[in-house]
């Protein structure tokens, strides 16, 4: 050993030689420069911070948002209708359209459920009615028409002025089945109907078979805006008048202004009458589903979107034709639509802060690899190779990087969850923290943005243990090389295309791209211009301040 020696580097020596003390040796290099180093955590803290928070800050407005949407989707736009045409009218097909949409809310939407009425129709058919009789077959002439329905649960909900509520019971008539049905009292006045009247319905004069319906019941909704009726009785009790004028070879026709009349009769009245005079005719099933949407708030747009799409997959397959609506969708479609369009400048933000921050980490660097420089080269003096230092510096690196990228995340979702605080969000917070969650992409982006600091405070240190001491001499008594950047001005041509790509952005006026055949989408190469704009003019001003 020689005398007189420096004791830093003679340890510094003695632990290039000793591949065991790698450890303590990477943690007294921390130790000595402990202010910069400081600066650099602060600084890698502060750029896997605002990589995390980037993911949080944008999952907890886009909950935020839908909270707020959700809230004011009130019924009856909650509530999800689904159609199945051309339903034959049997015990069994009825049992089992009822199953399947039963499986079906139970596999996609079973938390969202509350309850169920459903609704049978049957084609509009010719009436006589007691103040306008069927005219004899093979005669033309107007005549009325009337429709039967179904809809379960009805006396719950309606209460009556005279009689009371249809029964299963039927019976067979002269002319063919009888049955029990009740009329509104809308529909009572207009064709001067009374308790104990009939109609005799039939689907043309020439059937040999008719439906007779006795009037028992006069009825009323309890509440015509309640949730059973859609807001809105009349159109279930007293339909508007189809539009559809009759047909050009019909013995009869109709006035297309006059409404039919409505017959609510029991499903199984539906099945016995109608089902057995008319073997495999085909009615119309409504379902009217009746939703939570509070379990909403706890659903991502696309979780909530793939279990409707999922639902409706398994309803047109159980029933094919079958139609599945919503205000649901078409909100979640909306709002999912613009939360494209907010995401990307918050995202543009992100990158050009994080890019801000690992120019400082780089710059910083840079000092600390010029202080290290003298030690670098008695390190290779003395027989350490790349490898060796490249480790070191790896140590030293992970020490300051694991810190930060473990921080990270948690920093972040506090920082974002203390957001919900400021006047901003008072109104939509009450105020309070804003919703965050504790998700795997705030960990991913942290440790993504961790390990390319590692590579920013690696690379450079590896980079500039080139040579030994005698090299480390003869660079420190010449003039500094022009770096490759500027000596093939390479930074004028960054800040070129910078440049145009900017001034690309600036004309279109937005960083989306999009076309008749595809959907809107970001444009990278947009979302980066002023990231290259950056790089290109901080090159610039190292050329004229080096």
């Amino acid at each position: 050993m020689t005398v007189g020696a420096d004791p830093r580097t003679r340890c510094h020596q003695d632990s290039s030689l000793s591949p065991i003390s790698l450890p303590k040796l990477a943690l007294k290099r921390l130790t000595d420069d402990r202010v910069l180093l400081a600066s650099l955590l602060a600084g890698i803290i502060v750029a896997t911070t605002l990589a995390a928070a980037g993911p949080v800050y944008l999952r907890s407005l886009e909950r935020l948002g839908l909270n707020v949407a959700v809230e004011a989707l009130v019924r009856p736009f909650s509530n999800i209708s689904t159609i199945a045409r051309r339903v034959s009218l049997t015990e069994f097909e009825l049992r089992r359209t009822q199953d399947a949409m039963v499986e079906s809310i139970d596999n996609s939407i079973s938390e969202l459920y509350e309850s169920h009425e459903v609704y049978l129709r049957v084609e509009t058919w010719f009436a006589g009615l007691p103040v306008d009789p069927l005219p004899p077959a093979g005669t033309t002439g107007e005549a009325s028409r009337a429709y039967f329905r179904y809809l379960s649960n009805l006396q719950d909900h309606v209460t009556f002025t005279s009689g009371r509520m249809a029964a299963d019971v039927t019976g067979l008539g002269r002319e063919g089945p009888v049955l029990e049905a009740v009329v509104s009292v809308t529909t009572a006045i207009e064709f001067d109907l009374v308790v104990g009247q009939e109609v005799v319905v039939a689907p043309s004069l020439g059937s040999r078979t008719k439906i007779t319906a006795q009037i028992v019941g006069v009825m009323e909704a309890i509440d015509p805006i309640e949730d059973y009726w859609h807001s809105h009785a009349s159109v279930f009790i007293d339909p508007p008048p189809p539009e559809e004028a009759a047909p050009e070879d019909s013995e009869l026709f109709y006035d297309p202004q006059r409404p039919p009349v409505p017959l609510f009769i029991t499903e199984r009245a539906m099945l016995d009458a109608l089902g057995g005079a008319y073997p495999g005719m085909l009615i119309e099933s409504l379902w009217f589903i009746f939703t939570d949407t509070e379990p909403l708030k706890e659903w991502t747009v696309s979780e909530t979107l793939g279990r409707f799409d999922d639902f409706e997959g398994e309803v047109t397959t159980a029933m094919p034709g079958a139609q599945v609506s919503t205000a649901i969708t078409t909100m979640l479609e909306n709002f999912d639509r613009r939360s494209f369009f907010t995401k990307v400048p918050l995202l543009l933000l992100t990158t050009v802060l994080v890019v801000t921050v690992l120019f400082f980490l780089a710059m910083m660097v840079s000092i600390l690899v010029k202080r290290r420089e003298e030690d670098a080269s008695l390190f290779r003096t003395r027989g350490a190779g790349v490898v060796r230092l490249s480790r070191l510096y790896l140590l030293e690196g992970l020490a300051i990087t694991a810190i930060a990228v473990v921080v990270a995340p948690f920093l972040a979702t506090g920082l974002v969850a203390v957001a919900g605080f400021m006047p901003a969000f008072a109104d939509l917070t009450e105020p309070g923290v804003l919703p965050v969650e504790i998700q795997p992409l705030p960990f991913i982006v942290a440790g993504a943005t961790g390990l390319l600091c590692l590579i920013i405070y690696v690379v450079p240190g590896v980079l500039g243990t080139r040579g030994g001491l005698l090299a480390h001499k003869l660079r420190s008594s010449r003039p500094p090389s022009v770096p490759l950047l500027h000596r093939y001005f390479l930074d004028i041509a960054v800040l070129l295309v910078g440049g145009l790509i900017f001034w690309e952005m600036h004309s279109r006026g937005h960083v989306l791209s999009g076309g008749l055949f595809k959907q809107a989408e970001v444009n990278e190469a947009l979302l980066f211009a002023p990231v290259l704009f950056l790089i290109a003019v901080a090159l610039v001003f190292i050329r004229l301040f080096p």
